[in-house]
């Protein structure tokens, strides 16, 4: 009698603890809240591609949910909170057939965001590159800020005498592109929690590749700086030299007509250099209505 009451409260215990299934707590959800929940449950290629044409969107060749290497940002589907919002960040990869060079492996990286209801809000990568053999590389990052997440894009493509760029993007209303960085070095070190001011000035930056740890290079003054662009949480924007050059070559170069987000310390004629074109558009999807 005793061995069969622990049976039953074992029995009970497993019913209580076990995962409700995707289908049981969507029964009575809207197509793209059950969708999304779906794709939370499950993290499948399947289910992101279902909750997309849910939203209108036609993005092919998504064979694999992650990013390739898993060196930064979320792994694969996660909840992210940005500029006081919620969102679900997936994190996939295409394959599209006329990807063929070894790199290819890797697949395009590809980022989405979707509301807390399913609605596709942004999109960001997921192109193969100008050389049509290397493609985008997506990371989602908060460089240890406590509530602001960063989506960067890389990519190799030439503009002499650099080799590859990257776009960041900020999360909030509008998705700005924010940054653009030309380089030689296709690393760029960030930091994943507060760093100490003292040493770099800023408790959240991006490093890019090209300079040895604490060495300095010329800025666009002929002054010199280390190669580190700091993020200013009280205005809201980067800030440090427009350009690095070390041994009479170039290191890396801010595109400050598409920077709308940074501030240069190394110009006197930052304000207007910033602001000398148009806002990029911004990177937000217009979905399909509920």
């Amino acid at each position: 009698m005793e061995a069969r009451k622990y049976l039953v409260l074992f029995l009970f215990a497993m019913a209580v603890a076990r995962p409700v299934s995707a289908q049981a707590y969507t029964a009575d959800a809207p197509p793209r809240l059950r969708a999304l929940q779906v794709l939370q449950a499950r993290r499948t290629p399947a289910s992101l591609v279902r909750l997309l044409r849910l939203n209108g969107d036609q993005t092919r060749d998504i064979e694999k949910l992650g990013h390739p290497t898993n060196s930064a940002g979320i792994k694969d589907v996660a909840v992210v909170r940005s500029a006081a919002s919620s969102y679900v960040a997936v994190m996939a990869r295409r394959y599209p057939p006329e990807v063929k060079h070894p790199f290819g492996r890797h697949g395009l990286g590809i980022c989405f965001l979707f509301d807390r209801r399913g609605k596709l809000k942004a999109r960001f990568g997921g192109e193969l590159g100008p050389d049509h053999l290397n493609g985008d590389d997506v990371q989602l990052k908060t460089l240890g800020t406590e509530d602001r997440c960063f989506v960067q894009v890389s990519r190799f493509e030439k503009r002499a005498p650099f080799t590859y760029r990257s776009d960041v993007y900020l999360i909030e209303e509008g998705f700005p592109l924010v940054l653009r960085i030309w380089g030689v070095s296709s690393s760029m070190a960030c930091t994943d929690k507060p760093y100490s001011k003292e040493a770099t000035g800023f408790a959240h930056f991006l490093r890019p590749g090209g300079l040895p740890w604490g060495a300095r290079g010329q800025g666009s003054d002929g002054k010199h700086y280390a190669p580190i662009i700091g993020w200013d949480e009280v205005k809201g924007v980067f800030r440090g030299p427009s350009q690095i050059k070390h041994d009479g070559k170039m290191v890396y170069e801010i595109d400050l007509p598409a920077s709308k987000r940074f501030r240069p310390v190394d110009r006197r004629d930052a304000k207007q250099k910033t602001h000398a074109e148009p806002a990029t558009p911004a990177h937000g999807e217009d979905s399909a209505a509920e």
